[in-house]
């Protein structure tokens, strides 16, 4: 799966852009159906789904967000899922 990584001399661009502007990030997320962790730590134990352990990774983050004076605006979960490929839309069959 790509990701993105911005690099720090990026992440102050966008910062000195526009210093007093709020941030908004969007996830679109795909979950698996059983969660992968690394052998041998805790989190393998439980046996999580992937949308199960994206829960307890948000139960923690929303602390962390709280605590940087953010807030989460908007969260649901989606009824479909599509993918922008080549100009066109593409549905998963």
């Amino acid at each position: 799966m790509p990701d993105l990584r911005p690099t720090e001399e990026q992440l102050s661009e966008l910062v000195r852009a526009r210093p007093d502007a709020p941030d908004y990030l969007v996830n679109l997320l795909k979950f698996r159906e059983q969660a992968i962790y690394a052998k041998g730590t805790p989190e393998a134990e439980f046996y999580l789904s992937g949308i199960e352990a994206f829960g307890k990774f948000m139960e923690r983050f929303r602390i962390v967000v709280d605590e940087l004076r953010g807030g989460l605006i908007f969260t649901k979960k989606s009824a479909a899922l599509c993918q922008w490929r080549g100009g066109g839309i593409v549905w998963p069959s």
